[in-house]
């Protein structure tokens, strides 16, 4: 909350009944359609395979996260290697400077994860 000041941070639409009555369609869908359980199992897959890779790399301090909000940190600086991963189509960001962040979307399937690792490992081959 310290972070927003008065003004700072506002929505044409924010708290409409309209977009209330979409955000709870939206939870509906996620609570029954099975969405939730696919999501934890994808991000095992993908802690698991992130970590083989990290494994791999002496700059790779700790692999992390939950779902699919997942996380690298490297003893180093992160910004070269997410503009590397960003020219080769992986789109991930830096945090704190030394922390890769992905977030790949709930529908991501294991084809696109496993080409998203592949770029990582190649990266990091290069980068690191």
């Amino acid at each position: 909350a310290a972070a927003f000041t008065p003004g700072a941070h506002g929505s044409t639409f924010g708290g409409s009944p309209l977009v209330s009555a979409a955000a709870l369609a939206h939870l509906d869908l996620l609570e029954n359609s099975g969405v939730l359980e696919q999501v934890t199992e994808k991000g095992q897959y993908l802690l698991e395979k992130l970590t083989e890779i990290a494994s791999r790399h002496k700059l790779v301090k700790a692999v992390r996260g939950k779902g699919l909000m997942l996380a690298v940190e490297l003893n180093d600086s992160a910004q070269d290697v997410a503009a590397v991963c960003l020219s080769r189509g992986l789109l991930v960001s830096c945090q704190k400077g030394t922390t890769i962040r992905l977030l790949p979307p709930l529908v991501v399937s294991r084809t696109e994860m496993d080409e998203g690792l592949e770029i990582l490992k190649g990266v990091f081959n290069d980068v690191l």
